[in-house]
């Protein structure tokens, strides 16, 4: 049990990262950056901490 839970929050941090990179690289806008955030927190339905700062 306890390693499914490591692994979807190790993918959870990996698409934010991942999104973070797009958005350092500026290939996708501040805009859409928030929208997919929203869209990977909500899939992951994560009660998990998370220190998403407004721009990098």
């Amino acid at each position: 049990m306890e390693k499914s839970i490591d692994i979807e929050n190790a993918s959870l941090y990996y698409s934010i990262n991942m999104i973070r990179c797009l958005l350092n690289m500026s290939l996708i806008t501040q805009e859409e950056y928030q929208k997919i955030l929203s869209k990977i927190i909500e899939s992951y339905g994560t009660n998990l901490c998370l220190y998403l700062p407004e721009k990098f």
